[in-house]
């Protein structure tokens, strides 16, 4: 919200917890809420968003992100009679979608963006205008005005899968890929990621659409944060979420970039028999975002880190980040391929 230019405040209470009812807050929070008024018709705004899905506002709509995987945004004003002008910063296509309320449809419509003069025309009420980005070049066509459907909720397809991703097993399919995809959004050496709390679906076979990247990641949507973590270190983390069977596999860390293998039937702190890490290398780590903000026990164990952790908070969402790898493959496939692996007759529970 600050990046935007908008008021921000934090306030943490003390003592309170993630679901905690907040009653001296009340007033304020509600006294904020009667002065806001719905803007239903903005002569200038400025909207970001990650996923095409969620990039329609008012009069204008992000279709396209340079790079996919970190913010787009798009700067709408109104400056004169019929006059309309975009800025756009990381954006490959936009779509102006004119509001009668704002323009007078039955006069020629100007528009420019970025600085360049793109059109000046009369446009009808079932059309908008199509701006592409080619060679540092916008171009304009017109296309039939878009009706967003309540509905038809799968309409940005990005993938394709040849077979469905569960977050199942020792070693999940579905978080190779997850892990795949913060590591190549961050450049990071290694990224870790486990599934405490987690509450996502399987990514199915066949087309893949930014819903199902939604739903995969549930609840969480934080940015990455990275951190240098020594080999030796990220044993130790490892070694502490290997919890007893029947704690179940929530805790296991998943990972890109290296692999370990354990026994769970070795005293706690030495299940560790053999992994790719050097003990002695610094590594640039990745984590998702609620790893250094929840509590102990209610995200990955960090074997006593939590309060003296180290970290960047980059500008990469997760979802983001697994939009950038879907986009930049186009196919979805990763398989079960040793990087975490149990070698004792508790590993089938």
């Amino acid at each position: 919200m600050e990046r935007l230019n908008f008021p921000a405040r934090l306030d943490i209470r003390a003592g309170r917890g993630h679901a905690d009812f907040v009653p001296e807050y009340y007033d304020k929070v509600i006294a904020w809420l009667v002065r806001k008024q719905v803007q239903r018709h903005p002569t200038g705004y400025s909207f970001s968003a990650t996923l095409p899905l969620h990039g329609q506002a008012y009069w204008t709509a992000i279709d396209a992100i340079v790079q996919p995987g970190t913010i787009g945004t798009v700067h709408a004003q109104i400056i004169g009679p019929n006059r309309l002008r975009l800025a756009t910063d990381n954006l490959a296509g936009v779509a102006v979608l004119p509001d009668p309320a704002l323009v007078d449809l039955a006069q020629p419509l100007s528009l420019e963006i970025d600085g360049q003069a793109v059109f000046q025309d009369i446009i009808a009420s079932d059309r908008e205008l199509h701006l592409t980005k080619l060679a540092d070049k916008w171009h304009v066509n017109g296309a039939p005005r878009r009706r967003p459907s309540l509905t038809a909720h799968r309409s940005h397809p990005v993938a394709e899968a040849p077979a469905a991703l569960a977050m199942e097993g020792v070693e999940a399919p579905l978080a190779n890929w997850i892990t795949d995809a913060m590591r190549l959004a961050t450049g990071a050496d290694l990224a870790l990621y486990n599934r405490r709390s987690y509450r996502g679906l399987a990514l199915p076979r066949g087309t893949v659409d930014e819903v199902d990247l939604i739903q995969c990641s549930r609840p969480f949507e934080q940015y990455l944060v990275l951190t240098e973590l020594r080999g030796s270190d990220i044993l130790q983390i490892l070694e502490a979420n290997i919890r007893d069977p029947g704690e179940g596999l929530q805790y296991l860390v998943q990972l890109s970039g290296a692999s370990y293998l354990f026994d769970w039937d070795r005293p706690v702190g030495r299940r560790i028999g053999k992994s790719s890490l050097d003990a002695e290398r610094q590594y640039r780590v990745v984590l998702d975002g609620h790893v250094p903000e929840r509590g102990q026990g209610r995200s990955m164990f960090l074997s006593g880190r939590r309060e003296t952790l180290q970290y960047q908070i980059t500008d990469v969402p997760l979802r983001a980040a697994l939009y950038a790898h879907a986009v930049r493959s186009g196919k979805i496939e990763v398989s079960v391929e040793g990087r975490v692996r149990a070698v004792s007759a508790s590993a089938a529970v």
